[in-house]
């Protein structure tokens, strides 16, 4: 089964998203890594999220809207790794969390966003999502839900060993050789850090970059020493907390009672400093010999550094290690659930949370077809053994074949509707109304009559129809998509990535070198998605730093490539 997790976690920056194709062998579930990646949220829904959570106050309006824009954002995100690998079984979304309710060290609600009907309306699979409120409603702490994805992957180490998640908030799974798994949140690790660096306008990420702002800056020890003092680091496990108790204010409130007034460089230093002490401090304490991180501080120089130094009987990797990439880990986490939920199996520890029991977790929102569950898992399981790998091929096959003369009346329907579908939010409305039929007509015409730039298409091979279609070119030694069309509602059966791959296949028996690559250009989401990934001519796919590198990519917008972009 394939199943698509999606979390943006207390960072709220992005929304991570993870495929995992699973398979059950006995007690041991194996899942095979198809894609993973982190997507921005766009800089408006951000700003709106960020200005509506605690200690904030907002409106039930607000919180209305937000809702839905997360949701359509979790579901642009969904749609797009769903085409990537040519479809999935199942999403799980964990949506965004915006208020932990904690009383008298007890969790008695949790609230996350994300209308999970926007994700089963644009992919049409079935969504679990709500994962949290069980386990509340059970008497947990709802967090951290990740120790059941620990639990499985550091299952049969000797001695002790712990997975540290370092996001918005530092949480931690201890698993021993024998007894009782324990989980808890340990504090802030990037929550405190990326309030600071947000409201002093120091990254325009929002974030300390590769540590380099701590790096610049000295510790205030008067600070450091009133943070430390915090009474939740001294209460008993399992507990957890969020943004609700971890914010700006709680900073400024810091800097009061400590008297001082130290430089931006000096304060992001100190909240790093605080991160680093209060996680070496937990794990110390456990007794771990090997410690697997993930999450957004992994790839913190002067936090994972520090954690390191200061743990220096403890091996610290990353959870890249066990299978699961460091900053997709929480996702592949909900992947894992989502599969749980509908195989009918407890996804909790309760030990880890504190509720009285493991539990099924989530609610269901049905897709496009009638909800059909598997048979439930009569056992619990045992381990769970990730790997990397390529989706399989398309679902269901389509037909790749070159155009001809004869498919320009399904070509012209085709780029019509993409054109109208996806530009209306990049161009202005007479570009729009001035492609008319005929002139589209004739503008392929001319594209079918350049030997330069062949066009190939893509068929529905019951019924014939047109599916998609790209044309490529060839200059020099570079080749590159020029352009490529989705038909609309084929999104989510992997058009764009079957007709990627043909016209690569092509490009390589014209003798273009695998180095050689270019982007391509179609509507308007697939735009956003293939301009962030790209992929090269040997079929290899490249990541955004990859391609910002790499002066020989080139990126094309329309078919005669004149909007460049």
């Amino acid at each position: 089964m394939r199943v698509l997790g999606m979390i943006s976690g207390t960072s709220h920056d992005g929304i991570d998203a993870a495929v995992v194709d699973f398979t059950l062998d006995g007690g041991t579930l194996h899942g095979r890594v198809l894609h993973h990646a982190s997507t921005p949220y766009d800089p408006q829904l951000r700003a709106a999220l960020v200005a509506a959570l605690p200690p904030a106050r907002t409106t039930l309006a607000e919180v209305c809207r937000l809702d839905t824009l997360i949701g359509q954002a979790f579901a642009q995100v969904a749609a797009e790794a769903a085409e990537l690998v040519g479809g999935v079984d199942l999403i799980t979304s964990h949506g965004q969390t915006v208020y932990h309710w904690v009383h008298d060290d007890h969790a008695l609600g949790t609230l996350q966003l994300g209308q999970p009907a926007w994700i089963a309306e644009r992919t049409g699979a079935p969504v679990v999502s709500d994962v949290r409120a069980r386990d509340v409603a059970a008497g947990g702490h709802g967090a951290p839900l990740v120790a059941f994805l620990d639990r499985l992957l550091l299952a049969g180490r000797s001695g002790t060993a712990a997975s540290l998640n370092l996001g918005g908030i530092s949480n931690v799974t201890v698993v021993p050789a024998t007894g009782e798994l324990s989980a808890f949140d340990i504090g802030p690790a990037n929550a405190l850090i990326d309030a600071v660096v947000t409201d002093r306008g120091l990254h325009p990420a929002g974030y300390d970059e590769e540590g380099r702002i701590a790096a610049s800056g000295r510790v205030d020890p008067r600070l450091l020493e009133v943070l430390l003092d915090d009474p939740y680091y001294r209460l008993p496990t399992p507990r957890s907390t969020g943004k609700e108790h971890f914010h700006l204010e709680y900073v400024r409130d810091a800097i009061r009672r400590a008297g001082t007034d130290p430089s931006s460089a000096d304060l992001v230093a100190t909240l790093t400093e605080l991160t680093v002490r209060t996680v070496v401090d937990a794990i110390a304490a456990t007794g771990a010999t090997f410690l697997a991180a993930a999450g957004g501080g992994c790839r913190n120089p002067m936090m994972l550094g520090g954690i390191r130094a200061g743990l220096p009987h403890t091996q610290v990797v990353l959870t890249d290690e066990l299978g699961a990439p460091a900053d997709e880990k929480e996702a592949i986490a909900f992947a894992l659930i989502g599969w749980c939920t509908v195989h009918g199996v407890p996804a909790t520890v309760a030990s880890g949370t504190g509720a009285r029991g493991a539990r099924v977790l989530g609610s269901i929102t049905p897709g496009a077809r009638p909800l059909t569950l598997p048979a439930a898992v009569p056992g619990p399981l045992e381990a769970l053994r990730l790997s990397s790998g390529s989706a399989d091929p398309v679902r269901p096959p389509v037909e790749l074949r070159p155009a001809v003369a004869d498919d320009l009346d399904a070509i012209t329907a085709v780029f019509l509707a993409c054109w109208q579908e996806s530009y209306a939010d990049v161009l202005p409305p007479a570009a729009l109304t001035g492609m008319t039929p005929a002139s589209a007509r004739a503008l392929w015409a001319r594209a079918l009559a350049e030997p330069s730039g062949p066009v190939l298409v893509a068929c529905d091979p019951q019924d014939g129809r047109l599916l998609g279609l790209t044309r490529y070119a060839v200059e020099g030694d570079l080749g590159w998509v020029h352009s490529l069309y989705v038909a609309p509602g084929t999104q989510g059966r992997g058009i764009g990535g079957t007709l990627l791959d043909g016209a690569m296949a092509a490009l390589r028996a014209l003798g273009v070198p695998s180095a050689a690559l270019w982007v391509f250009e179609a509507n308007l989401p697939s735009l956003q998605f293939y301009r962030r990934r790209g992929w090269a001519a040997d079929g290899t796919r490249r990541t955004q730093p990859e391609l910002a590198d790499a002066p020989q990519i080139r990126l094309v917008h329309g078919l005669d490539g004149t909007a460049g972009r």
